[in-house]
């Protein structure tokens, strides 16, 4: 029975839609499926930041570009990507700009207002924003807030990378 063209874009569409939440190729835990809602919540030390709906926060590298990572090797270990999915979107109160780059292995990343978005590994249970003003992998790494801006307040100004986690990274 031939197939109809109807049917392949069906087809070719779920095949998408199947890879989206895949991280092949790059290291790191990434959260196991990606979420479809991006939610703002707020920290324990006051700051209103970007998760992806099951907890985890958002951040940026302060040396990526527009639509362009920085974040390869290594780097992913301990920032892993967070995916992007087609069903992305924006909980009340959120008014950044959601977007998807397409790094060099294939994978789907998002982006916030053009940024690549990343969790951090550090970020050990849902609401943890251990990753907020660490320097790691050559740069800083901020929170997101609502409005897709990074919110360059440190923590604390004695944090580096793997303070207390025993990385040498």
């Amino acid at each position: 029975m031939p197939v109809t063209t109807a049917l392949v874009p069906a087809v070719v569409g779920g095949l998408l839609l199947a890879g989206c939440g895949s991280s092949s190729g790059t290291t790191g835990t990434a959260p196991s499926a990606a979420t479809s809602a991006i939610h703002a919540a707020t920290s324990s030390t006051g700051l209103t930041y970007l998760d992806d709906g099951a907890g985890h926060a958002l951040y940026v590298f302060a040396i990526d570009s527009n639509g362009r990572s920085r974040c390869t090797g290594s780097c992913l270990t301990y920032w892993p990507i967070e995916p992007a999915t087609a069903a992305a979107s924006r909980a009340p109160g959120v008014t950044a700009a959601l977007g998807t780059l397409v790094r060099p292995d294939g994978a789907r990343q998002l982006t916030i207002d053009g940024l690549p978005a990343y969790t951090y590994v550090g970020d050990t249970a849902p609401g943890s924003t251990a990753g907020q003003g660490l320097n790691a992998s050559g740069g800083l790494w901020w929170l997101i807030d609502p409005s897709g801006h990074a919110i360059t307040t440190r923590a604390s100004p004695s944090r580096s990378a793997g303070a207390g986690m025993g990385h040498g990274y």
